[in-house]
């Protein structure tokens, strides 16, 4: 698993420095738990230590487990939270309802699709729905 990761973290690097990161300025880092954290491209440099990643930029530098690093992707602006699924800035039963309308009639609502697949998994479902109100009752 871990080997699989690092590939992909390669070949997502050398897609830096090709034609993608000048249409999409940020690249945004997911955790297992569905946060996430965008990062300008601009200058943006990464490297693997103790099964940890490094990424520094012109406004500094975060590190993430790698283990707990559930997905990375290009994004034209900064990512709202997983689960801010109507755009509001906020996380609540609003968003809740907005997936499960997804679900019933997908399409009917603009809506965040990122925000809504809050496990990450690339498929808007039931799970998504009770992982956002468990985050909702945190």
């Amino acid at each position: 698993m871990k080997k699989k990761v690092l590939m992909t973290l390669f070949v997502l690097l050398g897609m830096l420095q090709g034609a993608w990161c000048h249409e999409y300025p940020y690249l945004t880092f997911q955790s297992a738990d569905g946060t996430t954290k965008s990062l300008s491209v601009e200058s943006l440099r990464m490297t693997f230590s103790d099964s940890q990643l490094f990424a520094s930029n012109v406004d500094g530098e975060e590190v993430f487990d790698l283990s707990d690093l559930n997905k990375m992707y290009f994004s034209a602006n900064v990512s709202m939270p997983v689960g801010d699924v109507n755009r509001d800035g906020f996380i609540n039963v609003t968003d809740a309802v907005c997936v499960v309308n997804e679900i019933l009639k997908p399409g009917i609502e603009d809506i965040d699709l990122v925000a809504a697949d809050v496990n990450g998994d690339g498929i808007i479902n039931i799970t998504d729905a009770i992982m956002l109100i468990n985050i909702i009752l945190k």
